[in-house]
């Protein structure tokens, strides 16, 4: 470490100035890291599961949503369409219900879902679903059975809108 020599203005004497840091304080700063790190790590690891969560509720909340909106123009049409929760096609024939908007005669309103919404559907427990139960969406989490429209996290289910053949009857078959 250098040792400069330097003068006190106030008194006219010589005073040494260290520069650099002591060991100690060093190792004072490292242990006041480590318990930070102690102490945030665990919360963080909460972090990415509760977020997962929150937003599998958002998306079961937009599809409801949605439900309520298509509801009240077609007389509660869709939830005459029955929980079966073997595969997750009731759940995406429901969402082409409320993307759609005929072009010979258009409803206020429509399209109740965005059309760029393209889920893949799945009846594995390792995912958040979106299940019909007959009424309204519910969300399934890891763990739970049940076959429903697949929570994305990265994006994967918003992209090109969705192109209906001609003559496309929503909710057909059901």
């Amino acid at each position: 470490m250098p040792i400069e020599l330097s003068t006190d203005r106030f008194r006219g004497s010589w005073t040494s100035v260290v520069r650099g840091v002591s060991l100690v304080e060093m190792l004072v700063a490292i242990a006041v890291v480590g318990i930070l790190a102690a102490v945030a790590l665990p919360s963080l690891g909460r972090v990415v599961p509760g977020s997962k969560a929150a937003i599998a509720r958002e998306v079961v909340e937009t599809l409801n949503t949605a439900v309520n909106k298509y509801s009240q123009i077609h007389g509660g049409e869709i939830r005459r369409v029955a929980a079966n929760g073997a595969s997750g096609a009731e759940e995406l024939a429901i969402v082409r219900a409320m993307q759609w908007d005929s072009p010979t005669d258009p409803e206020p309103g429509a399209p109740y879902m965005r059309t760029d919404y393209n889920p893949a559907t799945a009846t594995s427990t390792s995912e958040y679903r979106a299940v019909w139960n007959g009424v309204f969406f519910e969300l399934k989490g890891p763990g739970e059975a049940g076959g429903g429209l697949v929570v994305d996290f990265d994006g994967s289910d918003v992209g090109r809108a969705v192109t209906f053949p001609a003559g496309f009857v929503p909710l057909s078959g059901f």
